[in-house]
């Protein structure tokens, strides 16, 4: 079972990648917002983890989870695959704007790393 995991941070993308693959799954982790999907496309993963804004771009164009699920959702090679958000925009608006654009989950930073493999294993069910 494979988690394809983009964020800007790298001490995040590790920290979950090791509680994953402690869980058992393997984890494909990218901190380059521009090749993300692209990667996605060519490794095909079971699901992917995104953070939803990306600080080090520029304002029109910082909310790349929102781009991902778009770009994921309307190819035919990954829609199907599902899309979780973890991320730092935690307001309540933000995290029902996230749910409203149709992430399979919406986990807030800071967060537990147990929380993210229970939330993945319930979606993907446990690694084989």
């Amino acid at each position: 079972m494979t988690v394809m995991h983009f964020d800007p941070e790298k001490h995040v993308l590790k920290l979950v990648a090791v509680n994953l693959e402690k869980a058992g799954y393997k984890v494909i982790s990218c901190d380059d917002p521009k090749t993300f999907v692209s990667e996605v496309i060519a490794k095909k993963p079971d699901i992917v983890l995104t953070e939803v804004i990306d600080r080090r771009l520029n304002e029109a164009n910082r909310l790349v989870g929102f781009m991902f699920l778009k770009s994921l959702g309307v190819n035919e090679l990954t829609e199907t695959i599902p899309v979780v958000a973890l991320s730092m925009l935690a307001e309540p608006d933000e995290v029902k704007a996230g749910w409203d654009a149709g992430f399979d989950c919406y986990i807030t930073k800071p967060f537990n790393p147990a929380d993210v493999v229970r939330y993945i294993t319930e979606i993907t069910g446990p690694p084989t």
